[in-house]
């Protein structure tokens, strides 16, 4: 994989359609010590009801980084487990996979694999699939040139981001990589690009929705989510993730649960042995 995703910073200044956007306008968006409801715990829970029939899930609250890990976690792994009976609408869009993947592996002539438009394509397919919509337009996908972004797997790249219609709250930016994988078949490279682009909307899921308002949140999110964002709330998402593609999509999708090792040594160190063996990196 090579990767490199940006998440927003509030301090900066925002661009709608390429225009500066004031950041005040931004933070009304975004969660607050002072927009908690009074009488009300904090974060409260998300109440979601999924998908049975051809509409998407029906999200009833989600406030940008205003929940917690532990409910993102669930109620993805509930998405996930859902998909043992897919809804109507998951299957249409598991189709629009299928359809999509044949299309850039054999269609005549061939497309480049390189496009945004095929990135953008994959992105809404796997939101419908398992993120239950909840990063419908939320994403910008880049294609960046070949060794652009350096050697440093999952370094963050900072943009002007936004949350209003027309912009964006996060970046994923996938590297070009036609130089690195000369011989690769097409087959192999295109697998590449959506594990990168699968294993970057997880990222974006938790980044884009867990609360850092308090002490308490951020303390919370470094404990779940962790320092580089590979915490445990990530990785067994992966792992439900890249056990249920092969029989759902036809093909395996690797999250790289490996790139755990980027986490500090105290942290992995306190996930329990039987834990990380099960994720398959006890090293």
């Amino acid at each position: 994989m090579s990767i490199q995703s940006g998440q927003f910073d509030i301090t900066k200044i925002r661009t709608l359609a390429g225009n500066p956007y004031p950041c005040s306008s931004f933070a009304e968006f975004v969660c607050n010590e002072t927009s908690h409801r009074p009488g009300h715990s904090h974060p409260e829970n998300i109440d979601v009801s999924l998908s049975s029939d051809l509409n998407p899930a029906i999200i009833n609250k989600m406030v940008f980084y205003g929940e917690s890990p532990e409910d993102l976690w669930y109620n993805l792994e509930r998405s996930i487990n859902h998909l043992s009976s897919p809804s109507p609408y998951q299957r249409k869009a598991i189709k629009r996979f299928r359809t999509l993947k044949d299309r850039y592996l054999h269609s005549k002539p061939l497309k480049a694999l390189e496009n945004e438009k095929m990135f953008r394509g994959f992105y809404r397919a796997f939101d419908d699939i398992f993120f239950f919509n909840s990063l419908l337009g939320l994403c910008e996908i880049a294609v960046c040139p070949p060794g652009s972004m350096g050697a440093k797997l999952g370094a963050t790249h900072r943009v002007g981001c936004t949350v209003i219609p027309d912009g964006y709250v996060n970046l994923i930016a996938i590297q070009d990589t036609t130089e690195r994988y000369t011989e690769a078949s097409r087959a192999f490279r295109l697998n590449d690009y959506l594990e990168t682009l699968l294993h970057e909307m997880l990222h974006a899921y938790f980044r884009v929705y867990t609360c850092g308002c308090s002490a308490s949140c951020v303390g919370r999110q470094e404990q779940m989510i962790g320092s580089t964002g590979h915490g445990m709330a990530w990785m067994w998402t992966a792992l439900r993730i890249e056990e249920v593609t092969e029989p759902l999509l036809g093909v395996r999708l690797d999250m790289a649960l490996g790139d755990f090792s980027f986490e500090d040594d105290a942290y992995r160190e306190a996930i329990p042995v039987d834990v990380r063996r099960k994720w398959g990196v006890d090293n």
